[in-house]
């Protein structure tokens, strides 16, 4: 088999080779299509070997384990009809069961095993056949093209102009298919797609999701992460209602990025916060008697922080809004606790101040939320409440 590109629907070739007493084949399963497998392959050999078997005495040997296991216990135990609906290339198995199955003296089905050194004649004969099939593909002439088993086919079966009928899992194909549209799609961005095994993976501090002082850090975290902020970019992609071009005068896209990391009327907030976070990252080295090189190390990720840099952080772009912190690898001078204090401290910092920036974003964009004057009725023995103008 001459595999194709990882995507489920990329085209492949694949060919298998029987050798028997009688005479040798190579045929091709060009009839399935992107569908076909190595499991195919290996299970249209088996059919083909067993229809030129002509007594009880015939051993067929094969080198796929599983198989071979799955059609014995068919001939011993008859597989209840749930047992075949979850099995991939059924049809083909449904195929070489009845074969074997309705001959009167079936052939031996033997497992034999594949790239050895073994000097048996089936392990030779396996040798054989897998070179077979490996040198048909570079042949100018394509190997015969065998039928596929559409008279074994599930009673309702999917099909697609590319892999001919799927029988493989449907929630899988299904996944593969959404995975592929939204990569395809030309505004998918790599960039922004949150891969936390790239991050820290210090367990975050608990108290800032916990304490009340702390919940819209937390809320602030949330919507970013789903892409939920109401930035002038995602109100012009979903409403239309808004130009997408930074509302500060930045000549660049409004997007939250933009916001928390690179828009010029967040400057002297990220550089305190920035300064902040040094301060406590020097304390905490200086306290543990960190060496001098180390020290260097860590203080330059903190004076990052805030800012893209590929020294620092993975795809070359600050992530400290999403709740995330670059990844601490402590040399052997760092120990485990100083690591995880250090992470708490820049975890703390990010969403202090990610909360800080949208807090006065918000407050600049719609000066009126919050402070409209609330106007209400009170029951007559409680209207001395209302203050007297």
């Amino acid at each position: 088999m001459v595999p194709g590109h990882i995507h489920f629907d990329s085209v492949r070739s694949v060919t298998f080779a029987v050798t028997a007493a009688s005479g040798s084949l190579v045929g091709s399963l060009d009839n399935y299509a992107n569908g076909a497998t190595i499991l195919h392959r290996e299970l249209y050999s088996l059919i083909i070997s067993a229809l030129l078997a002509h007594s009880g005495d015939s051993t067929i040997h094969s080198d796929h384990l599983n198989v071979v296991r799955t059609i014995n216990s068919s001939l011993v135990s008859p597989l209840l009809p749930h047992s075949w609906s979850t099995l991939p290339a059924r049809s083909l198995y449904r195929w070489l069961s009845s074969i074997l199955s309705s001959s009167q003296n079936p052939p031996t089905l033997s497992h034999i095993k594949a790239h050895t050194t073994s000097s048996s004649l089936p392990a030779q004969a396996n040798a054989i056949v897998d070179a077979s099939a490996r040198d048909s593909h570079n042949q100018l002439i394509r190997p015969y093209p065998v039928p596929s088993a559409t008279f074994t086919l599930d009673t309702f079966s999917i099909y697609s102009s590319t892999s001919k009928f799927v029988e493989s899992s449907i929630s899988s194909l299904l996944t593969h298919i959404l995975s592929h549209s939204a990569a395809a799609d030309p505004t998918f961005k790599p960039r922004s797609t949150l891969a936390l095994p790239l991050y820290d993976s210090h367990a975050p501090p608990e108290h800032p999701y916990v304490r009340t002082p702390y919940a819209f850090s937390a809320l602030v975290q949330l919507y970013a992460r789903s892409r939920q902020l109401d930035t002038a970019s995602v109100c012009f992609t979903r409403l239309r209602n808004a130009s997408p071009w930074c509302r500060f005068g930045c000549e660049c896209v409004e997007t939250s990025h933009h916001l928390f990391v690179e828009c010029r009327r967040f400057a002297e907030t990220r550089n305190r916060l920035s300064q902040e976070v040094c301060d406590a990252t020097s304390v905490l080295l200086n306290e543990a008697k960190t060496p001098v090189p180390t020290t260097e190390l860590y203080l330059h990720s903190a004076r990052r922080l805030f800012v893209d840099d590929a020294s620092v952080w993975p795809v070359h772009a600050s992530r400290y809004y999403l709740g995330t912190v670059p990844a601490l690898n402590p040399p052997s001078q760092v120990s485990t606790v100083l690591a995880t204090k250090i992470a708490h401290t820049w975890h703390i910092a990010s969403i202090r101040l990610a909360a800080q920036i949208w807090g006065t974003y918000r407050r600049i964009v719609n000066p009126s939320v919050g402070k409209a004057p609330r106007a209400f009725d009170l029951p007559t023995h409680l209207q001395h409440l209302h203050p007297r103008s």
